[in-house]
C-alpha cells in the first residue's frame, strides 16, 4: 500500500499537474525550488521506508495466533439481534431507510442521535464498524461449522448482514471507509489464496480511481449523482492534493519551525474531548489553512483539508521526523507484510480470521497514508476495536509475538 500511494499520489499525479499546470493551491507559492526541496523530503521518506521495510523483514518475524474457548455462539448471536435490533428498528422508522444510505443525510441523523462529540465519535468510529466485522466474523464462523448449520442461524445472519449493510453501506460513509467496506466483503465472500497475490493490486488501484465518484454523496441523493463524474479531471481535483499540501507543509517548517511532535500527540489522543484539553491540536490541513496559507496570499476556503503521512511526520520533527516515521512505518509494515505473505495458502479458520482484521488494516492504512493523521488515526482505532470485540465476542483471543531472528 505504501508503494501504490508514494506512486500515485507522489509521482503520477505531480507530474500531470505540472505538465498541465493545473495545480489546485500552490502555483501562488515560491515554486520550482519548493517543489524541488518537497521530493527531496518524500525522497527521504522513501529510501529509509526501503531500508527498514527490508531489514525487518530479513532479521524480524511476527506470529500471530488465535486462542478459541468454548462458548454457545447461538446465545451470543440472540444477545446482539436483540441489543442492536430495537435501535436499528427505531432509527429506520424515524427516518427511512434510503437516508442511512445517503452520507449527507446518514450524518445529520447520527449527530442528531449523538450530539456529544464523544459519543458520537463512538458510535461512528466503533459501532458501526462492529456491526459488520461482527456478520463477518459469524460468517466465517458459519462457514467453517463452528456452530450448527440450520434455518434459524440463516435467517439470524441474514439479518445481521442487513443491519451491518444498512450501517456501513458505501454511499453512505466517507469515500476510504467505503474502499475497506468493499474490500472486505471480497476478503470474506471472494478471497480464494491461488488468485490473490500481485493480482489484487490493479484492483485496488481501479478503486482508487473510482472511489472518488461516492464524494457526490456529500451533498447529493441517489437520483441527483452522474455516473460520469469519474473522468481523467479527478486527478486535479482535491482528491489528490496529498503532494500539493505536502510542499504548504514544507514551506511552513521553513519559516515557522516544527510543531515539536503537537500534531502527532493530537491524533494519539484524538479521543480526549476538547472540554478537558482546551489546546487540543485540530487537523494539520486545517491548522495550515487557519494560521498560514492566507497569510500567504493564498486563499483555501474549506478546511477540511488532508494531510499525508509524511507530511504530518515532517511537520511534527523535520527531516528526524520523516526518518523515525518511515522507520515505525517499514516495521510494521514488513511485519504484517510477511506474516500475511508465508500463509496467503493457509485455509483454516484461524487464518481467515486474522485475515479479516489484516485486510481492514491494508485498505484503511490507504486513508493513514493520505491523511491528516488526527481523523485517519481514529478510523484505525476504531476498527481495531470493533474487530477486537467481534472477536471476544464471539470467543476468539489474538496473540501476537515479536521475534528476534537471527
Amino acid at each position: 500500500m505504501h508503494w501504490i500511494f508514494c506512486f500515485m499520489f507522489f509521482f503520477i499525479v505531480p507530474i500531470l499537474q505540472y505538465e498541465s499546470n493545473k495545480f489546485l493551491f500552490i502555483s501562488q507559492f515560491r515554486f520550482n525550488d519548493l517543489l524541488i526541496k518537497t521530493q527531496l523530503v518524500i525522497t527521504l521518506w522513501s529510501i529509509t521506508y526501503a531500508i527498514s521495510y527490508n531489514f525487518f523483514t530479513k532479521y524480524r518475524d511476527l506470529q500471530i495466533s488465535v486462542l478459541s474457548k468454548k462458548i454457545n455462539v447461538r446465545k451470543r448471536l440472540i444477545l446482539y439481534l436483540a441489543l442492536i435490533s430495537p435501535i436499528i428498528i427505531g432509527v429506520v422508522a424515524r427516518y427511512g431507510i434510503e437516508p442511512l444510505l445517503i452520507r449527507n443525510s446518514a450524518d445529520e441523523i447520527f449527530w442528531e442521535l449523538f450530539s456529544t462529540k464523544s459519543i458520537h465519535l463512538i458510535v461512528v468510529r466503533g459501532l458501526k464498524p462492529f456491526t459488520l466485522l461482527i456478520f463477518f466474523v459469524s460468517y466465517i464462523l458459519y462457514r467453517y461449522n463452528y456452530f450448527q448449520k440450520t434455518r434459524w442461524t440463516k435467517y439470524v445472519l441474514l439479518s445481521m448482514g442487513l443491519i451491518g449493510v444498512l450501517l456501513n453501506f458505501p454511499t453512505g460513509n466517507s469515500r476510504f471507509y467505503a474502499l475497506s467496506v468493499l474490500f472486505l466483503f471480497y476478503l470474506v465472500f471472494q478471497y480464494k489464496p491461488e488468485r490473490t497475490g500481485y493480482r489484487l493490486l490493479p484492483y485496488f488501484a481501479i478503486g482508487l480511481l473510482t472511489v472518488f465518484w461516492l464524494n457526490q454523496f456529500r451533498e447529493k441523493n441517489f437520483d441527483q449523482v452522474s455516473l460520469r463524474t469519474v473522468q481523467s479531471e479527478q486527478i486535479f481535483s482535491g482528491n489528490f492534493d496529498a503532494f500539493e499540501l505536502m510542499t504548504i507543509g514544507v514551506s511552513y517548517v521553513e519559516d515557522n519551525g516544527t510543531s515539536m511532535g503537537k500534531n502527532i500527540l493530537g491524533a494519539i489522543l484524538f479521543f480526549v474531548p476538547r472540554s478537558v484539553w482546551p489546546t487540543k491540536p485540530i487537523g494539520t490541513g486545517a491548522y495550515l489553512v487557519q494560521n498560514y496559507t492566507r497569510r500567504k496570499g493564498l486563499f483555501i476556503y474549506n478546511a477540511n483539508l488532508s494531510f499525508p503521512l509524511a507530511g504530518e511526520f515532517y511537520f511534527a520533527f523535520g527531516n528526524l521526523g520523516i526518518i523515525l516515521g518511515s522507520l515505525f512505518v517499514g516495521f510494521y509494515s514488513s511485519l504484517f507484510d510477511k506474516f500475511f505473505r508465508l500463509n496467503f495458502n493457509n485455509k483454516s479458520l484461524e487464518f481467515n480470521l486474522l485475515l479479516l482484521g489484516f485486510g481492514g488494516l491494508f485498505s484503511i492504512s490507504l486513508f493513514n497514508y493520505r491523511g491528516d493523521l488526527l481523523s485517519s488515526f481514529a478510523y484505525l482505532c476504531g476498527f481495531l476495536f470493533a474487530y477486537y470485540f467481534s472477536m471476544r465476542f464471539l470467543g476468539f483471543k489474538i496473540k501476537m509475538k515479536f521475534i528476534r531472528l537471527k
